[in-house]
């Protein structure tokens, strides 16, 4: 039997302030003192980074003081190959003396051995930019735990009306590895249904040799949810299911509007429950959650020395972030309202989508048409099993500068049949095609029918609009709401590639 597991509830209700400020760019390095004051700072973001959200990730280091009850009076130097999460996106943290690892916005550590799964709340009510916050906690969270085969290893299940296993704890081998894949999680919206996530955990097995789980460490599981679930008595059926199997679970409730009894329920003693009244109260909490979970798990806390970072290397290369099974057809505008400048913009926008997927015929394929007057295969699902083949052929992509009938070109996919074995597609593969234009199609009617074609055969579109898009028929194409993403600009190409990537992974699955 295993010695011990611990659950962490984390309960964040949607309707709270942002912990972190919303930034788009790069974020700005930052030099911090321990107590939170911005000593200087250099770069620029996108929307200008403002002085608060430096003071958030101060607070949060002074917050790990008081509970580590040392002062670390060494100043924080921004790094480059240390990482915190900021609004879902990983940013320059700070590098620990010798090397031996990363750290998050405390100056503590846990050095234990734990299998740690984080159970996380997709549902509507929480919302995409709530969403991200909850990731950057999470994300913060798992630098705060020494990383290793010998020590931690992190799994996460995301949840709403389903549930499914994003990653195993067996799946990355790097810190840096985890804390991207947490905040690439997509956001689907849907009800709260955490009995299904918590039943999800026992049914599986996660904490088992098979998904990577290790018989001599503690099980942690943080569950982090918006409010009351959509069926109470089968979550605190499925928590004391757990319970019964030696798992120790820790409730932390957001707001004054959580409801406690469930926190309570939920919990393995009252002393597990802890409770803030918004997300500025974070950083208190995720002290608080790291030393208890540090407790729980037998570890040891060690102070983080921290030193000026020594390079200005980047991280390793990681692998892509969406492991699936899916043929993806590309549907390229190449009409006159574009241009050519624009026209590579949006050439190398298809290829970074690509580089966030692996390429290979047990894994992700891809194809394309391009259209304007007429529309042209540019290459069939096997033709192109790697990335650099795959980049080439995107690239080389001639523009074609006339008219936007983009219903010839969804009829080419249909009429040859372009998912077909006979062009590399396979049966056990979503088919999903990717629209990309600028501007209302020549002939509207025709493109609808078209599309509706397609969506018949159990294709999913999921259609991007630039400029003059028309967002009428965007929605027409797409095979849901949710598959409907537009830009004003194609230099803002870059703002919607992580939730493009994130739709047609959710998608595929």
């Amino acid at each position: 039997m295993r010695i011990l597991k611990c659950i962490v509830l984390v309960t964040l209700l949607a309707q709270s302030n942002g912990f972190f400020i919303n930034t788009l760019g790069n974020v700005a390095k930052t030099i911090v003192d321990t107590a939170g004051k911005v000593i200087g700072t250099a770069g620029k973001t996108a929307e200008n980074l403002v002085e608060t959200s430096v003071n958030t990730v101060g607070n949060v280091i002074d917050t790990g003081v008081k509970i580590a009850g040392n002062v670390v009076e060494t100043v924080v130097h921004t790094g480059v190959d240390v990482f915190c999460a900021v609004v879902g996106v990983l940013v320059p943290c700070r590098e620990v003396s010798g090397g031996s690892g990363y750290s998050a916005p405390l100056p503590i550590r846990c050095n234990a051995l734990a299998d740690i799964v984080f159970v996380v709340d997709a549902s509507s009510s929480v919302g995409s930019v709530n969403f991200k916050k909850v990731l950057s906690l999470v994300a913060n969270m798992v630098a705060s735990f020494t990383f290793g085969a010998s020590n931690v290893r992190f799994g996460l299940v995301v949840y709403s009306t389903e549930a499914q296993i994003w990653f195993n704890l067996d799946e990355y081998n790097v810190v840096y590895e985890v804390q991207k894949n947490i905040l690439e999680t997509p956001y689907d919206g849907g009800n709260t249904y955490t009995d299904r996530a918590l039943n999800l955990i026992s049914d599986t097995y996660m904490f088992e040799n098979h998904a990577g789980g290790r018989e001599d460490a503690p099980g942690i599981v943080v569950l982090i949810t918006d409010g009351q679930s959509n069926n109470p008595t089968a979550t605190l059926s499925a928590a004391k299911r757990l319970k019964d199997h030696d798992v120790t679970i820790f409730s932390v409730g957001i707001t004054s509007s959580i409801k406690e009894s469930e926190l309570q329920g939920v919990a393995s003693r009252a002393e597990n429950v802890f409770k803030a009244t918004d997300f500025d109260a974070l950083a208190g909490i995720l002290g608080l959650i790291v030393d208890k979970t540090c407790v729980a798990s037998r570890g040891t806390k060690e102070v983080i020395q921290v030193s000026t970072p020594k390079t200005t290397a980047q991280p390793a290369p990681i692998a892509p972030a969406c492991k699936t099974v899916a043929d993806i057809l590309y549907v390229i505008d190449s009409s006159g309202s574009i241009g050519p400048v624009n026209y590579n913009k949006l050439l190398q926008f298809t290829v970074d989508l690509t580089q966030n997927f692996k390429i290979g015929t047990a894994d992700v394929l891809f194809a394309g048409v391009v259209f304007s007057h007429t529309a042209k295969k540019m290459f069939d699902l096997k033709d192109n099993p790697t990335q650099d083949s795959l980049k080439k052929a995107l690239l080389n992509t001639q523009y074609m500068n006339s008219t936007t009938h983009t219903d010839l070109a969804l009829d080419l996919v249909a009429n040859q049949t372009m998912f077909s074995t006979a062009s590399g597609g396979r049966s056990n593969a979503r088919k999903i095609v990717i629209v990309l234009t600028d501007g209302l199609s020549s002939s509207p009617e025709k493109t609808q029918v078209s599309a509706a074609r397609l969506k018949s055969r159990g294709i999913i579109i999921v259609s991007v609009g630039i400029g003059q898009a028309e967002d009428a028929e965007l929605k027409g194409m797409a095979s849901t709401a949710d598959d409907v993403f537009k830009i004003a600009s194609f230099d803002a190409l870059s703002q919607i590639k992580q939730q493009v990537i994130q739709r047609a992974c959710l998608k595929s699955r």
